[in-house]
């Protein structure tokens, strides 16, 4: 059984919890959750180990982070205009920002190694390395996350699928920070 959240009893951030929201919002959660990791892998891959032991890498992916998710937001409401509802509800409201978060927490665990090498703890580059790898298994592991929503149990296809898409994502990620920077 999810652990549920204590005010509106809605599932906390796990697979079964996942399993048991409305189709659409699951759907928005991992669109947000690719999204996010997309856009923070490509922030990360645009960095140099200097940037990483300075402050101008935490600020680039923190700033990522909470960018992205406020275009998010704002992307959403414009999206309910068009659904044909001119102003969005409270619940609405509430809804979508609950359902953009994945974008959000995809640069908390980079913010947090980028902030230890700010202030010594770890080399820049180690710190980039690490914080790459984990948005990679992040991606990685939503074939797994995916096996469990859909059948209660995860298949090597959906790890498979899971792999390729944290390839693929890596992929576009090198592209993107290639061509912009």
């Amino acid at each position: 059984m999810a652990f549920m959240a204590r005010r509106n009893k809605e599932p906390l951030h796990t697979v079964e919890g996942l399993r048991q929201l409305p189709i659409e919002d699951a759907s928005a959660r991992i669109e947000a959750y690719v999204y996010g990791n997309i856009l923070t892998l490509t922030a990360l891959v645009a960095l140099y180990p200097g940037d990483a032991e300075g402050n101008k890498g935490l600020i680039v992916i923190a700033a990522t982070g909470v960018t992205t998710y406020i275009a998010h937001m704002f992307a959403e409401f414009t999206g309910h205009r068009v659904r044909g509802r001119q102003h969005v509800t409270a619940e609405d409201f509430r809804r979508d920002l609950r359902n953009g978060r994945p974008i959000a927490s995809s640069a908390t665990v980079p913010v947090v190694l980028l902030a230890a090498s700010s202030i010594g703890w770890i080399s820049g580059f180690w710190a980039l390395i690490f914080a790459e790898a984990f948005v990679i298994f992040r991606l990685g592991a939503l074939g797994f996350a995916l096996g469990h929503i859909e059948r209660g149990a995860s298949s090597f296809k959906n790890v498979l699928a899971g792999i390729v898409l944290a390839l693929v994502a890596t992929a576009v990620s090198v592209v993107k920070a290639f061509l912009t920077h």
